[in-house]
């Protein structure tokens, strides 16, 4: 069995450009861990996971008390959480996602790609066919191989 045999055909992509609030959404929404970020061409430029978004995400910083008090009468403070939250929104997916990926290409021995998976510790592997994106096998699909042989 090859890659191109177990893989999920339709992947929920983002580009580069999409905001960090907009791929948290789409991974919420759509029930997925991980988001390939693709160019125009379908090309592999990285990916923005659960982690990428709770771990790296540009957020303000949490005021506390004293801090929120004066800034009410500091202008400077007041801009600078201000433009704290402006970041946080406007954070784009090629600034918090993870690169290089690492990718197999469609014609892959499903086991061995079953073996990256697990030794690398990841959750998703992207399928490509002539340096596009054409799938992703996920750890779900792997297991789907197991129980239905």
């Amino acid at each position: 069995m090859q890659a191109r045999d177990l893989m999920t055909k339709e992947v929920v992509t983002i580009g580069p450009k999409t905001t960090v609030m907009e791929a948290a959404r789409f991974l919420r929404e759509r029930g997925v861990s991980g988001l390939p970020v693709v160019d125009e061409n379908r090309r592999i430029l990285g990916i923005v996971t659960e982690r990428d978004v709770l771990l790296k995400r540009i957020a303000p910083t949490e005021p506390d008390m004293v801090d929120l008090f004066f800034s009410l009468f500091n202008e400077k403070e007041a801009k600078r959480y201000a433009n704290d939250v402006r970041k946080m929104f406007a954070a784009t997916a090629e600034e918090i996602m993870t690169k290089p990926v690492i990718s197999v290409e469609a014609g892959e021995d499903a086991i061995k790609v079953g073996q990256i998976i697990l030794d690398r510790g990841i959750k998703r592997v992207p399928v490509t066919e002539f340096g596009k994106l054409v799938g992703i096998i996920s750890r779900h699909d792997l297991l789907r191989l197991v129980t239905e042989g």
